[in-house]
């Protein structure tokens, strides 16, 4: 077997054996945290730690998009150029993003 196999399988028996003493580790720790800022503070944290990871990643998300729905555009337009057919490039990103919400 793969050494990595086996030290995966090793892992994870190790922590099923080790459940309980660790749950009471992480509760030790996450106590003190939990009753300063309360359980709804911990909704806050998790949601201004989700908006900053989105937040970071948006940029790459929306040229991703925008290198999709540009190039698909473009492809259209060229082929309606073949065709000699004269449609506005406006009409089919909006067409494209009808499409692509499922309108």
């Amino acid at each position: 077997m793969n050494r990595n196999i086996i030290i995966g399988i090793l892992g994870v028996a190790g922590l099923l054996f080790f459940y309980e003493e660790m749950f009471e580790a992480f509760s030790a720790i996450m106590q003190p945290i939990l009753d300063t800022i309360g359980s709804f503070g911990i909704f806050i944290v998790v949601g201004i730690i989700t908006f900053m990871f989105c937040y970071k990643n948006s940029v790459k998300l929306f040229d991703w998009i925008e290198d999709q729905t540009y190039g698909t555009r473009d492809f259209i337009l060229k082929k309606c150029e073949l065709l000699f057919y004269e449609i506005e490039p406006i009409k089919v990103t909006y067409i494209l993003l009808a499409l692509s919400f499922g309108m």
